[in-house]
């Protein structure tokens, strides 16, 4: 592919450099039409025909299994598409292992703050009055105890949203 690629002369600009890319495109989408599905390594390729842009070193045992070492026992080359066929089912393998080891029930804390609705602006509150707010307006007839943040660097930006951190009891 790369050689049948780089034997149609591809001119440094004009219309003569479109018209090549033109037919190294129909060349290279006729006899390996799974790049073409790949925008960004296909467009290189037509580019520039170079063998490390038709193919990529791939670890056999798949470095988050523990194949991290770069020997050349666990090492194959794949052709790009087939290589992010690959890493696309490997990315699938390790979700569906962080999923399973989660504990049933517990749920991902951006859900869990998405769940949380804004604190309207008459609950808002600054200084000595967030002390006794709590105890004194009502927050425990709905089941919700409203905690304070403290005003640490991490905490300024979900501050400045307006949102409290609430804890059900």
């Amino acid at each position: 592919l790369v050689r049948r690629l780089a034997a149609v002369h591809t001119p440094e600009r004009g219309a003569a450099r479109t018209e090549a890319l033109a037919k190294r495109r129909a060349l290279a989408t006729r006899l390996a039409p799974a790049f073409a599905s790949l925008r960004r390594p296909f467009d290189r390729l037509l580019a520039s025909p170079l063998e490390g842009h038709a193919w990529h070193a791939d670890h056999i045992v798949p470095v988050f299994r523990g194949g991290g070492l770069c020997s050349v026992g666990n090492m194959r080359t794949l052709c790009v598409p087939c290589h992010a066929a690959v890493t696309k089912e490997q990315a699938k393998e390790r979700a569906e292992a962080r999923r399973r080891a989660r504990p049933k029930g517990q749920r991902r804390i951006d859900t869990v703050l998405a769940s949380l609705s804004p604190t309207p602006p008459s609950r808002r509150t600054s200084g000595a009055a967030k002390a006794g707010m709590a105890a004194s307006d009502g927050a425990a007839d709905d089941g919700v105890e409203v905690i304070e943040l403290s005003s640490d660097s991490e905490d300024e930006d979900f501050q400045a949203s307006g949102r409290r951190k609430r804890q059900r009891l």
